[in-house]
């Protein structure tokens, strides 16, 4: 553990970066090993470094696009609380980011230049440490693309609860009640053709409204998964 702190460290500093890039390249992959170490410490360290690494990811530098989803799925399992929550950020960066190199999980049969309100970044997610309410259109945006990494898990035993808390504190369009509530009431007119994409499937909207609970819940300070 004590290397990996000592290398994000290190990388922090744009001289030493570049220095390490050729190492970073080889030792990635001994990275993503270590996010699912069995102890918990490590684990979390590893997947902290890693979502350091995603913001430089253009061209796969580092990280390949289907070695993603195995991080992103720690946030969905009953994995000890800082383990699953260094796995929510991480997951809030692959939802929030519009880089090219990085696939879009509300694409279930292709990636679909969707519409926004208020540009994305190509250098990071939207101001999520801020903690700010980012515009309804993001936030709906946001919201669906939570719920389709949730979807691509691929397990219906999936607990949304979970899923919210691991991303709680890092993804706040999750606190955009005006979101959920046009999100709902679209969903409720199957004759109203949705902006984001394709209607919700019933699993979907289970999922969904499972999502909205669990936020409310937590909003509330309620909400304990663990």
């Amino acid at each position: 553990m004590t290397s990996l702190e000592v290398l994000h460290h290190m990388l922090k500093k744009k001289e030493y970066f570049a220095n390490f890039e050729t190492f970073l390249q080889r030792f990635c992959d001994h990275i993503i090993d270590m996010a699912c170490d069995k102890d918990d410490t490590v684990a979390a360290t590893a997947i902290r470094l890693l979502n350091f690494l995603l913001p430089h990811n253009s061209n796969d530098r580092f990280l390949r696009p289907a070695q993603c989803p195995s991080i992103c799925d720690i946030a969905f399992e009953n994995h000890h609380t800082d383990v699953r929550r260094a796995a929510g950020e991480f997951l809030t960066n692959m939802v929030t980011m519009d880089i090219d190199d990085v696939p879009s999980f509300a694409s279930k049969q292709s990636h679909v230049q969707r519409k926004r309100n208020g540009r994305r970044t190509s250098t990071g997610p939207f101001n999520t440490f801020l903690r700010a309410i980012p515009p309804i259109q993001r936030a709906r945006e946001d919201i669906r693309e939570l719920l389709f990494a949730i979807v691509r898990k691929g397990d219906d035993r999936v607990d949304a609860a979970l899923a919210v808390d691991a991303v709680w504190d890092s993804l706040p369009s999750l606190r955009c009640w005006h979101a959920f509530e046009e999100l709902l009431l679209e969903e409720q007119q199957p004759d109203t053709a949705s902006p984001d994409g394709e209607a919700l499937s019933n699993s979907e909207k289970g999922l969904f409204c499972g999502m909205l609970l669990a936020s409310a819940a937590e909003a509330s300070g309620n909400l304990n998964p663990m």
